[in-house]
């Protein structure tokens, strides 16, 4: 690094700080400016400031990783998410708005109302999730921030000393705490402003160093001998197939098995319904600002990220053919390609990735905290400042417990990917809950435990040493007979284990909460016609009450959403699958994928213009209380 990139760096904390000491003041005027942002956002900053969060420091890495390992159609594990963050669009965002609530947690008091079941299903959820995963998260990200800015700057590796509970402190762990310490003094004084607004200037730094490198390494390249895709299939590491927009469906194999489990069902995990996500657009002006807010989102997360990272990934096998570990990849590029000037930039996109990150969850995970456990259980007549001071020593808390984890992480990396598959099992029943009057409480935590059980019978290993195996092995080999998978790989045999869990930890909950329902939920409950009276979500699941009210849901507003799922996602995935064919010169697949995505795409303007998708005012009878 030269003088000119920590002078880039410098500037680039300097502007981040300004802009949270800047919406000081606003953050400081009542709850909902602390943590909503006072319900003030536009569609271009509360949707950037999501794509912003998604891109955490070990993003780039993971992804560069990845395709180097599986390929381009490797990617679908996480572009299958789209399939449901474009559902979310039509089926979920404009009634988040709607339902006026502080946080996702706070939902369950709005859908099921204030009883024991509720109550008590609330504060695991604040708990669990703004404390537990929430921590873990940050430590997660903390590590691969480390990770990768130790390689870019040539730091060393030894400890400069050795603190309690924390273990060794290393350069690169004195830059990061100073750097968090950063991060919280300015959430903690701006709130969400200060969170989002950086987030606007962190995303377009970042985007500009992943592009740069990109490019650059695009372009030199393709001045090897016989062009860039000559050396690219020269390389070591290159097998056939590894440049498929989709996986080869004609050859049953792990590739086409995993292709099918990710497009087949995964996507439902990615329903926004809880999290960052939710935050965002309970913060946006009104249910259009939210509607269009994810469908930015969803544009900028898969289509403009996507290539830089893939194209690092996949070039860095012609550069670096003998890394040990794949994900190296995007480093090692960093180190090589970039001059002086650009490798200060990278390195604050990589800040900036890290700092947005953070900074959302430190106040997301807050929310839950002082919102539904600290003003709902412990002391509901809390004053404003009184809120706001709990909610900045939460933060001062969480960063503390987050630092702490990160010294531990080997330990919690199980327990969070454990974590992960349990909330694998929830995804049916939280959208559900939005479309059927007979989901409770009660079902929520009936399907928790199902998973809970599932995810421990399906991790669970027996004997040790080379003797050991799963617990329900007999489950997984049963899988591979019946699928006609026995000639895996055994260095990828977990990433079958893994779609088998899925899918077990998907569906299997069903079997167990459906019927819960229809044996509980004999009538409507006071707190769903509430709710109805309320969302006026148009869907077969509120029928019962909507003739019992006398209030009718918008007339085809479910056939509008359900068409306008459809072509959004032809849009997304025709200009996605479109512009990787242009960059690996596959021109017959461009001519065929990219006149889908523009031709759909006017069609999801049309749709999204239309009266019928347009904000439908509920008539609630009864005042509910956001």
């Amino acid at each position: 690094m030269h003088t000119i990139d920590w002078l880039i760096v410098l500037t680039f904390i300097l502007i981040s700080i300004g802009i949270g000491i800047y919406f000081t003041k606003k953050a400081s005027q009542s709850e909902d400016d602390f943590f909503l942002a006072g319900r003030s956002l536009g569609w271009f900053v509360a949707g950037t400031s999501i794509v912003a969060t998604t891109f955490s420091s070990d993003t780039p890495q993971w992804v560069a990783g990845h395709s180097r390992t599986f390929g381009i159609s490797g990617n679908w594990l996480w572009w299958s998410a789209g399939i449901g963050t474009i559902a979310a669009i039509f089926f979920l965002a404009r009634y988040w708005r709607r339902t006026g609530v502080v946080t996702e947690v706070d939902y369950v008091r709005l859908r099921y109302g204030e009883t024991k079941s509720s109550n008590a299903l609330r504060i695991f959820k604040s708990l669990s999730d703004g404390l537990i995963v929430n921590c873990t998260v940050m430590a997660a990200v903390t590590l691969a921030m480390a990770k990768v800015t130790t390689i870019v700057l040539g730091l060393s590796e030894d400890a400069l000393f050795t603190l309690p509970i924390l273990g060794d402190i290393t350069p690169m762990v004195a830059i990061l705490v100073v750097l968090t310490i950063f991060v919280l003094i300015y959430s903690a004084l701006s709130g969400l402003y200060g969170v989002v607004y950086t987030d606007l200037f962190q995303f377009f730094f970042a985007m500009i160093g992943t592009v740069a490198l990109a490019v650059i390494m695009y372009v030199d390249a393709s001045k090897q001998p016989g062009g860039m895709l000559q050396a690219l299939q020269n390389a070591p590491d290159f097998k056939e197939g590894m440049l498929d927009m989709i996986p080869d469906l004609t050859k049953w194999n792990l590739s086409s098995m995993l292709f099918m489990v990710y497009v087949g069902f995964l996507w439902i995990l990615a329903f926004p319904t809880g999290g960052y996500y939710v935050q965002r657009l309970l913060s946006t002006k009104n249910e259009q600002e939210a509607t269009k807010a994810f469908l930015w989102y969803n544009f900028a997360h898969f289509v403009l990220r996507s290539w830089p990272w893939i194209v690092v990934g996949m070039l860095a096998m012609i550069y670096f053919p003998e890394l040990n570990n794949p994900e190296d990849s995007y480093a090692e590029a960093i180190s090589r390609f970039l001059p002086a000037g650009l490798k200060g930039l990278m390195v604050a996109s990589f800040l900036a990735a890290y700092m947005s990150t953070i900074s959302t969850h430190l106040n997301w995970g807050t929310s839950y905290i002082v919102h539904d456990f600290y003003e709902a259980f412990i002391n509901p007549k809390a004053s404003k400042k009184n809120v706001l001071m709990v909610s900045r020593v939460c933060m001062v808390l969480f960063t503390v417990l987050a630092a702490i984890i990160a010294s531990k992480l080997q330990a919690m990396i199980s327990a969070y990917q454990f974590l992960t598959q349990i909330w694998a099992g929830m995804g049916i029943i939280l959208v559900a809950r939005w479309y059927w009057w007979r989901v409770t409480a009660g079902a929520e935590f009936i399907c928790l435990l199902t998973t809970l059980v599932l995810t421990v019978i399906l991790n669970l290993t027996v004997g040790s040493g080379t003797s050991e195996q799963l617990l329900a092995q007999g489950v997984f080999d049963q899988f591979q007979s019946i699928l006609n998978m026995q000639n895996i790989d055994p260095n990828l045999i977990g990433w079958f284990q893994f779609a088998v869990r899925a899918g077990i930890n998907t569906f299997f909950p069903v079997l167990i909460w459906v019927p819960y329902c229809f044996i509980v939920s004999k009538k409507p409950s006071e707190s769903a016609v509430i709710f109805y009276k309320k969302m006026r979500i148009s869907s077969l699941g509120w029928r019962k009450i909507e003739r019992e009210t006398g209030l009718p849901s918008p007339e085809g507003e479910f056939k509008m959403n359900l068409i306008g799922w459809v072509v959004t996602s032809l849009a997304l995935f025709g200009v996605l699958l479109g512009t990787g064919s242009l960059i690996f010169q596959q021109w017959t697949q461009a001519i065929i994928y990219l006149p889908i995505g523009i031709i759909c795409s006017f069609f999801t303007w049309k749709i999204m213009s239309s009266a019928v998708f347009s904000s439908i005012a509920a008539e609630t009878e009864e005042p509910v209380e956001p």
